[in-house]
């Protein structure tokens, strides 16, 4: 499974959910609580359904696997 490259805007290293591949969007929406899903403004444009990219990072390197085991484990 591939780590999602961060995007950049207004000094936020974020990543937007769309931008995870469906199996990690699931398990990563399982995990993360609502309240931290943001909506991002720039000066064009606003962004909605983005992470800030530690919590993602967080997830991947240590979450991530925990839970795949646990889906293949039986538990």
């Amino acid at each position: 499974m591939n780590k999602v490259r961060p995007r950049h805007i207004q000094g936020y290293t974020y990543l937007h959910l769309s931008d995870l591949p469906f199996d990690q969007m699931v398990h990563f929406k399982e995990w993360i609580v609502e309240t931290d899903i943001l909506k991002l403004r720039s000066n064009t444009k606003t962004l909605e359904n983005c992470v800030l990219y530690d919590q993602y990072d967080f997830w991947f390197e240590h979450i991530r696997g925990e839970s795949h085991h646990f889906e293949h484990s039986g538990f």
